[in-house]
């Protein structure tokens, strides 16, 4: 009788050790950011505050004779649309802008831009979130790839 007292006693014993470790697993992945979230809210703002740059740009493009406000750098605001351009939410840096003040070879056109913004919740490549003239767009590429004018005019 004694040892089935002890046997229930260390089956529970060892149930309740292997929750608490299960929870505490639980609970390390949730703040590193592998189960419940980690990076997607602040990839969620990134993706929406790269539409604001893109819609931006838009109007700007309506309103001043069919021309993208062109930029070396990316600007401190697109006209009265959009000032001040929003901030990655992670750094606090600005966003990716790639040069537009020269033309797109590849499809001969004058008029075009790039802004984007690095994800943090990706797999093994590179995720961006971009906008240009063709509109907003999520992609994965290999982490050698750098953006140009080039390949930002074509997707």
């Amino acid at each position: 009788m004694l040892n089935k007292k002890i046997s229930k006693y260390t089956i529970i014993l060892i149930i309740s050790i292997v929750l608490i470790i299960f929870n505490l697993f639980f609970w390390f992945m949730v703040l590193t950011g592998e189960v419940g979230g980690g990076g997607r809210p602040t990839d969620a703002r990134r993706q929406s505050d790269i539409r604001q740059i893109g819609l931006a740009m838009e109007m700007y493009y309506e309103a001043n004779n069919s021309k993208y406000l062109q930029s070396a750098i990316i600007p401190s605001g697109i006209g009265t649309f959009l000032n001040p351009i929003p901030r990655d939410p992670t750094t606090g840096n600005e966003y990716s802008w790639v040069n537009n003040n020269v033309p797109c070879d590849v499809l001969e056109v004058s008029q075009w831009y790039c802004a984007y913004g690095i994800l943090e919740h990706t797999t093994t490549q590179v995720g961006s979130v971009l906008a240009n003239q063709k509109g907003v767009k999520t992609l994965n590429w290999a982490s050698t790839t750098i953006l140009s004018n080039i390949n930002c005019c074509l997707w």
